[in-house]
């Protein structure tokens, strides 16, 4: 999500270590800006500092020293080596686009009642899930999980219209890390491709220009409320761009938002993953999502049955 100013570790851990330990090299940054691209008149950001709690365990918020989308915010570094992951979907993974018709249907659903689900493209490179007619959300619900997404801004994108090559992947319909042409188009540092938009800027830029192939890895741990909607523990997301580490188990401090910084209000512990449209074709491939919550539940559930064993 964005706009502009009125003015013009699990089974991925081995493959990406090496791009996040060493094969990534920083160069300066040489985007095309838009100069008074951002906002001042948008709230501070509000940092939840968890190593500081009142007497009720609440965190403490402090004030960061940046509005949200704050164009004097320094940008994230540009590195190169990072390049497109494309594992496979394992074995316990819900495959949420394989370059079937069939599984967009049984996947998706519009997010509301008069848009349609995506369009499934053919061309020389395979099957592509193409953006389009609103957002799209999973059938399913999720909370704690690892998600795997490729998507592509397509190189020959009509730049008299477009919004940026702008999407996004909004884990539990709430919390959004930005898909963007960030290779050679500036946004406010809180809005390039992979930050957790309108609130951290990822680590560095591992964009790769339009036309290629990017991919995330995303590791998600939904946040936890009490009864009376008190926060327990807030989301916390990894993501790896281009097999590139840009978030490191990152708390968020609540919903993201456009302009605006949002606490937390209590939601369901599993909720449908949704992918946006703003206006742009981008392009998706190679889809799937692990559910966590279900793994480490069988895994109790196998522990407690030996245990139960041990018992007799």
């Amino acid at each position: 999500m964005f706009r502009l100013t009125s003015t013009p570790f699990t089974s991925i851990c081995t493959r990406t270590c090496a791009f996040a330990l060493g094969l990534a090299v920083g160069v300066p940054a040489s985007l095309s800006a838009f100069p008074d691209t951002g906002y001042t008149d948008t709230p501070y950001v509000k940092d939840l500092n968890w190593n500081i709690r009142d007497n009720n365990g609440v965190p403490q918020t402090q004030k960061s020293p940046w509005h949200v989308h704050d164009p004097k915010r320094p940008r994230p570094a540009k590195v190169a080596g990072g390049s497109c992951l494309t594992p496979p979907a394992p074995a316990d993974a819900d495959v949420l686009f394989d370059g079937t018709e069939a599984s967009v249907k049984s996947a998706w659903k519009p997010n509301a009642p008069k848009q349609t689900l995506w369009k499934v493209k053919r061309g020389a490179d395979g099957a592509t899930l193409v953006s389009g007619s609103g957002d799209i959300v999973t059938q399913k619900s999720y909370g704690d999980a690892q998600f795997h997404i490729e998507w592509r801004v397509p190189a020959d994108i009509d730049r008299s219209k477009w919004q940026g090559g702008n999407s996004g992947v909004f884990l539990q319909g709430t919390y959004e890390v930005q898909i963007y042409e960030s290779h050679s188009v500036d946004i406010y540092a809180d809005g390039p491709a992979a930050s957790i938009y309108g609130q951290f800027p990822p680590q560095v830029n591992a964009t790769l220009p339009a036309g290629n192939w990017q991919s995330y890895d995303i590791i998600f741990t939904a946040p936890r409320f009490d009864e009376k909607g008190k926060l327990l523990s807030p989301a916390w997301v990894t993501v790896l761009h281009n097999g590139v580490v840009v978030q490191a188990n990152q708390p968020l401090n609540g919903p993201t938002r456009w302009r605006n910084a949002n606490p937390y209000k209590k939601h369901p512990q599993r909720l449908p993953l949704r992918l946006q449209y703003h206006g742009d074709a981008v392009e998706f491939r190679n889809i799937w999502i692990r559910d966590l919550d279900k793994i480490k539940a069988a895994n109790a559930q196998a522990e407690a049955d030996v245990l139960a064993k041990r018992k007799k």
